[in-house]
């Protein structure tokens, strides 16, 4: 059980379609031109494209990018929570960076220094280096001067553990460290994307090969049941969305309006602490460092049902779909797929809505410039 809680993941800042399997020129400037060739040919075909990404036992999911010329590839967590791109450097020295691939400038042709001091901290640690800039590649989408940060520092027990490489943040550039550009938004602005958004179907199968889906350039209509319901963005921070409140069976633990972050990179839904200890005390698990966890796996029929309001729109987890089951051999553990933190700022008394939730519902994201918003259908497992 101390390996599950190790891979758990907060990622938020605190500061027609083709299926796509990722797997010299002699100058800069004939590669960025074949790039480009490349991508205006992908946009007026009206293309879009899959990663498929891997999970470990439903708290991570990961798939790769390339960065570099010839590429270099590394397994990214896609976040919403997050805007900034980084990869370990071949410069990191720790443990931690060389328990996973590194990037490697003097090996790109491509490769243009910048070098400029980059730190972030994210809700479950914090990542120290420095920028570059390179092609990076994604779903078959190439971007040619990429700002990206080189790591040389990571602490954080999930990192450590972290099956992934690094992160692509997919949140606004409002909140990208050192006023990098992210990845999709500069995607967008080159008319790569056969439609502004992007989408998430993942997986609740623990033991899935298939971790999840993430589209690029539309939605995989296989992947979702019913009609897609939006809500606008009310902040171009995070997705940040209206939050009206949370009930657990017949009981309401808020009833006001907050904002509902909407983030792929966080494994749990996070809420204020004394929240979230009401839903514990609701559910009859055992607290335990912010979490909840039953020795014992009780009776999912005897527990309630949770609800979300967004906007007005009502979404519903049943105990199978918030509570994350961790098995070694026969012997099983539950846990409560939530957890207290407090976020300060214009963010307090705001919700994380993570994996848990968006593992249940299929989650789309559509930014053309003027309006943002966030779609959820009932995802098909």
């Amino acid at each position: 059980m101390r390996a599950f809680f190790a891979l758990l993941l907060i990622s938020v800042v605190f500061a027609a379609t083709k299926n796509i399997r990722l797997g010299r020129a002699k100058s800069i400037e004939s590669i960025a031109t074949k790039i480009n060739r490349m991508n205006t040919m992908r946009a007026l075909r009206g293309d879009s494209g899959h990663v498929d990404l891997k999970q470990v036992q439903d708290t991570q999911f990961y798939g790769p990018i390339q960065i570099g010329t010839p590429g270099q590839t590394f397994d990214v967590i896609f976040d919403t929570g997050s805007s900034n791109l980084w990869v370990p450097s071949s410069q990191c020295k720790t443990l931690t960076c060389r328990r996973h691939k590194q990037y490697d400038s003097s090996a790109s042709s491509t490769y243009v220094p910048n070098g400029e001091k980059f730190e972030i901290t994210y809700g479950s640690g914090s990542t120290t280096g420095f920028m570059s800039n390179d092609v990076a590649r994604c779903a078959g989408f190439n971007v040619t001067g990429q700002d990206f940060a080189e790591i040389t520092k990571e602490q954080g027990i999930s990192f450590f553990t972290g099956k992934f490489d690094g992160i692509l943040g997919l949140a606004f550039e409002t909140i990208a460290t050192n006023k990098a550009t992210p990845w999709w938004i500069n995607a967008l602005n080159r008319g790569l994307f056969d439609q502004p958004q992007f989408s998430f179907w993942m997986t609740k199968d623990a033991n899935d090969d298939l971790g999840g889906v993430l589209t690029f350039g539309g939605v995989d209509k296989s992947r979702f049941t019913g009609d897609i319901v939006y809500h606008d963005v009310i902040e171009r921070t995070y997705w940040v969305i209206r939050f009206n409140n949370v009930t657990v069976g017949n009981t309401v633990i808020f009833n006001e309006n907050r904002k509902g972050i909407i983030d792929t990179g966080t494994s749990l839904i996070t809420g204020p602490t004394d929240e979230i200890e009401k839903i514990f005390g609701l559910l009859g698990c055992r607290s335990i460092r912010g979490e909840c966890m039953w020795v014992k796996c009780p009776d999912f029929n005897a527990l309630p049902t949770i609800a979300f309001n967004f906007n007005g729109v009502e979404y519903k987890l049943t105990p199978e779909e918030y509570i994350l089951k961790v098995c070694a051999g026969d012997t099983c553990e539950c846990v409560a797929g939530f957890m207290g933190l407090e976020m300060g700022g214009i963010y307090t008394g705001s919700w994380i809505i993570g994996d848990v939730f968006l593992t249940t519902y299929y989650n789309t994201y559509y930014y053309d410039g003027s309006r943002a918003k966030v779609g959820f259908a009932r995802a098909i497992q």
